[in-house]
């Protein structure tokens, strides 16, 4: 399974998409519909069993000569090579011998999607930039309870503030973008069980002190 992602139909209801991987010809396949219990399931195939096997093995000579960090963001950036970044086999490849430790770059703001998927899954929060001020107590706070950087969850309001350089590891990749999973000390804060937060690769870096991406 690739992951959960959403978009918006022509209607302009949301979206509940889930993408899968044939486990004997590698077929990477999209199902699609809105969320709700009598809507119709469309499909249709995200590409070839063939096409993702020579995929594979293109990500296999660039961790070979030990230069898919280079690459990442021209591979996140192809419109359809994006997307098969997800596939399992793909992204396995290169979580394992390649990318895996990141920090953002610049305090965001993530945001919990307002619905729920019908596959009964709740989507990763998006994480975004923002430009607001953050004062010195809020810092605090953060460096307190985060690891180097930190989490600050709002008493009032739905949105959690994570500050720069905060690190996280990457689980995944789902329409052109790294999925990030929740560290640990912030369980506390979000609960087990928390989806993770999408976010595009541009707003990471690598995580120098343990593992070179």
């Amino acid at each position: 399974m690739l992951g959960d992602a959403y978009d918006h139909g022509v209607s302009g209801a949301p979206l509940s998409t889930i993408d899968i991987s044939c486990g004997g010809c590698l077929t990477a396949i999209r199902f699609e519909t809105e969320p709700h219990e009598d809507a119709p399931v469309t499909s249709h195939v995200l590409a070839p069993g063939a096409v993702v096997v020579r995929f594979r093995d293109a990500v296999r000579g660039l961790l070979e000569r030990g230069v898919i960090e280079d690459e990442i963001p021209a591979l996140l950036g192809d419109l359809v090579l994006g997307v098969l970044v997800g596939v399992p086999e793909i992204a396995n490849e290169i979580l394992a011998k390649g990318a895996r430790s990141v920090r953002i770059q610049k305090a965001s703001y993530a945001m919990p999607a307002w619905y729920f998927t019908v596959w009964g899954a709740e989507s990763p929060w998006r994480l975004d930039r923002f430009p607001e001020h953050i004062d010195d107590a809020q810092k605090k706070s953060a460096l307190r309870d985060g690891e180097f950087g930190g989490f600050i969850v709002p008493e009032h309001g739905s949105r959690v503030l994570v500050l720069p350089l905060q690190k996280f590891q990457v689980v995944g990749f789902y329409n052109r973008q790294a999925r990030l999973a929740l560290p640990r000390f912030a369980e506390k804060k979000l609960g087990q069980g928390h989806p993770g937060f999408l976010i595009p690769w541009e707003q990471l870096v690598p995580d120098r002190a343990r593992r070179p991406l």
